[in-house]
This record gives structure tokens, sequence and C-alpha cells, in this order.
């Protein structure tokens, strides 16, 4: 459920030292070059803002569309990473997905980066945006590929599956079948390799 999800979350917060996941978020330079040509670069695919940017953690995306010139904002559940996002100048709200309101017409671009895996129940939130958006809006979408070279390489040791905190699995299909369900059309799919899983699968 969502509320035993939340939970996990906090115990893994409390587990830390305070500002611990967000001290080194920037890193040295080759870290910096490491995260940039590593990543899934959602910001290379948008083009018109306002942008609203669901689950936003530490605010990497937010920095990028801002250095486009894109208006954008984020919400996320976790206070600490509000606070970061709130230092770095960025526009966060805290608050949860299914709390925040989605006012028709509001946003021309709406991403959901990695986010989708951890919730529950996908559509649902899915539904709220495709109303939200109307027809001239935009979603881009981010999650694992279970179909993927990575995941057939790992097995059981894929980062990909990371539980207890993903929830649902996808491959091209399956999120296609959820973006219809919710009165989503998929216009274009990628597919990229990210260093970072490849890091984090060999560690597990």
């Amino acid at each position: 459920t969502d509320e035993s999800l939340s939970a996990s979350y906090a115990v893994i917060q409390e587990l830390l030292p305070p500002t611990a996941a967000y001290s080194t978020a920037k890193g040295n330079v080759l870290t910096r070059l490491w995260r940039h040509y590593g990543s899934y670069q959602v910001a290379d695919s948008i083009t018109e803002g306002p942008v609203l940017d669901l689950g936003r953690n530490q605010g990497e995306l937010l920095e990028e569309l801002r250095n486009k010139g894109l208006e954008a904002c984020g919400v996320e559940f976790s206070p600490e990473a509000v606070a970061w996002c709130t230092n770095l100048g960025l526009d966060v709200v805290e608050g949860s997905l299914d709390d925040f309101e989605i006012r028709p017409g509001t946003f021309r671009t709406i991403v959901l980066s990695h986010v989708l895996e951890h919730l529950a129940d996908p559509v649902r939130l899915l539904k709220r945006i495709a109303s939200g958006l109307g027809d001239e809006g935009r979603l881009v979408i981010c999650v694992p590929n279970v179909d993927s070279p990575t995941r057939r390489l790992f097995g059981s040791n894929w980062h990909g599956w990371d539980p207890p905190f993903h929830l649902v699995h996808y491959d091209e299909a399956s999120l296609r079948a959820a973006c219809k369900l919710a009165g989503l059309s998929i216009t274009r799919t990628v597919k990229r390799m990210i260093r970072e899983d490849v890091r984090r699968s060999l560690l597990l």
C-alpha cells in the first residue's frame, strides 16, 4: 500500500545522517560528468513550459530546466528533499501526489521521472494527469525497463527490481497499456542504458 511504502522510506531516512542523502548530490567534476552523460537526460526531451515535475527528490531536473529558461515547479513528499530544493532556489512544494491538484491547462509538460514504478495504482495518477493536461499538453515518463539488456544481464541482481520500493515493473507493452487505460497515447519511446543502473546492479 502507499502507507506501507511511505513507512519504508521513513525508516530509510531515519537510518541516514542528517542531509547525508543530499550533501553529495553535486559531487566533484568527475561525479557530475558521470551523472550527466550516464543519465537519462530527461531535460533534453522537454521543450515547452510551464513544467510540473512530480516526485522531485533533489531537483536536478528542475535545475536543468531553469538553465534552459523554462518555467518549472515540482512536488515532493520528503521534507528533507524539499528543503534541499528550496535552498537551491527551486520552486518545490511538499505534498503527496494524491493530494496535489493538477488544474486543467496550467502546465504544458508534466514529468514522471522514476515515479510510476513506486505507485500501487499508477493508472489512477495517469488519469488525473490526462485530465489536467488537456489535448495540448505532454507527459514525459521514465521507468526502469524490465525487458532491458541490463535486466537480462543481472537477473535477480538488477537494480531496477529495488524491493520494497518498486511496486510495478514495466516493459514497453505494459507502459502503453497503462497509458491507454488512462486515456493517454504514447507518441515516442526512447530506450537508454543508464550507467548508474549498471553500477548499482554490480553492488547487489
